[in-house]
């Protein structure tokens, strides 16, 4: 990912959202579905959930782990110094005179 906004569609395609509707149906379809789901047993709903869940827990926690290694690497590279300075300064970032390789 970019980090620009997806729009509806785009969180659809790749499974992001489980349904797409209007805006203004958005209360109705809600309380819809959540109708469907208070019609359920309560504990097959958790167990559900919990077998889902902890069927990714593992490669989640592995995720975040890679993640904030990356992070922990880029942090006070020239990079990293150049967009939290146009950030602050609310200019776009130029990244073309710092030798990305370098950091």
């Amino acid at each position: 990912m970019s980090s620009e906004w997806l729009s509806a569609a785009d969180c659809l395609q790749m499974g992001l959202a489980w349904r797409v509707t209007e805006p203004d149906e958005l209360l109705a379809e809600t309380m819809r579905h959540a109708r469907v789901l208070a019609g359920k047993s309560i504990s097959s709903l958790m167990e559900s959930k919990r077998t889902i869940i902890e069927s990714i827990r593992g490669p989640i926690a592995a995720a975040r782990e890679r993640e904030n290694a990356a992070f922990a690497k880029l942090m006070g590279t020239a990079a990293n110094i150049e967009a939290l300075s146009a950030l602050a300064e609310r200019r776009t970032p130029d990244f073309a005179a710092i030798d990305l390789l370098e950091d």
